[in-house]
């Protein structure tokens, strides 16, 4: 049924072009209980407030910009500019980063805020070692695209982690602690 009664006209859409994005599925295993990180978006971001989500964001012109300045960066991954993308978003919006074993670990809240205000400043911890990158190696589990009707679209390049216990943070590794955000053991 493609035909419109006589008289009735639409008037054409305006489809928003996907932008790139990525986020990340970080996920554990809990005795036999398998568990998943999402994030909170907050009520004042202009895209999906309210919402709960995976952590990631969109790719950023300083993202495209620092993987061909550092072409060694990350280029074992399968996309190296998004792989940018999403370690400045995990430490933006959750504080984590790699901790060059494979997991994750809490960055100084100071840095975070660092890197929030000045998305260039993750690139500056990267090279003065502060931040690694090393051994970061999530599996890409899927590719999509919104559907036309939203009003902001991205093609999002989900990664997948598998962490397989506690995150620590350095001083807290030494102790054997596990790191509590809210009442929740990550």
């Amino acid at each position: 049924m493609d035909e419109l009664p006589e008289g009735v006209e639409l008037p054409a859409a305006n489809v928003a072009t996907p932008r790139p994005s990525a986020s990340l599925i970080v996920s554990r295993m809990n005795g036999n209980i398998g568990e998943i990180l999402l994030c909170h978006r907050v009520s004042e971001v202009p895209a999906f407030p309210d919402f709960w989500a995976f952590p990631g964001g969109g790719v950023s012109h300083t993202d495209r910009r620092l993987s061909e300045e550092n072409p060694d960066w990350l280029s074992s991954t399968h996309n190296p500019v998004t792989s940018i993308t999403l370690l400045r978003e995990l430490v933006e919006e959750i504080g984590f980063s790699p901790d060059g074993r494979g997991s994750l670990e809490l960055v100084d809240e100071e840095i975070q805020e660092k890197i929030c205000k000045n998305k260039e400043e993750w690139g500056n911890f990267v090279k003065q070692g502060v931040l690694n990158i090393d051994n970061f190696n999530p599996q890409i589990i899927a590719v999509r695209t919104m559907p036309p009707f939203a009003p902001i679209r991205f093609r999002n390049t989900f990664h997948h982690l598998s962490i397989g216990c506690l995150l620590y943070t350095s001083d807290a590794a030494d102790e054997g602690l596990g790191v509590d955000l809210g009442g929740r053991r990550i």
